[in-house]
């Protein structure tokens, strides 16, 4: 269901801001993060049974940041 939820996401939000070779570009380099639903953080909204939104979030050591601690974290927020 959320990976069905984040193709129509891709169609239709990108739609008049991309053009239709971007749109296509963009199912390629998108993706479902898992670890929010393995965190329990990702969370699906629905409307009389149909979904209607979706979004999650974790807290993850930043990859390749510089940084003066050792522990910094940065928020991800994953939404559609």
């Amino acid at each position: 269901m959320l990976r069905a939820l984040m193709t129509r996401a891709i169609e239709h939000l990108q739609h008049g801001l991309l053009s239709a070779e971007q749109v296509r570009a963009s199912h390629k380099v998108a993706r479902l993060d898992s670890q929010l639903v393995r965190d329990r953080t990702y969370f699906v909204i629905e409307e009389r049974g149909v979904a209607a939104g979706c979004g999650g979030w974790s807290l993850r050591r930043s990859e390749g940041a510089v940084s003066l601690t050792a522990t910094r974290l940065r928020l991800v927020h994953g939404a559609c």
